[in-house]
């Protein structure tokens, strides 16, 4: 259910022109968008904040 409701805030903001990025996500999700066969073609992940951080070129000195 959390998979689905996802996708649809995902495919929401998508439309409106937001460019989404994930972090953290827990591997019970993971596991749960995967079996939903549930693609994020044009979302950004990253591991944890710190990785998606120092994407954007934000880091901590």
């Amino acid at each position: 259910m959390v998979a689905q409701e996802l996708f649809k805030i995902i495919s929401a903001l998508e439309m409106t022109g937001v460019e989404v990025t994930l972090t953290g996500m827990r591997p019970e999700l993971a596991h749960s968008v995967v079996a939903l066969g549930v693609r994020f073609y044009e979302v950004k992940l990253f591991n944890n904040l710190h990785q998606a951080l120092k994407s954007f070129g934000i880091v901590r000195k």
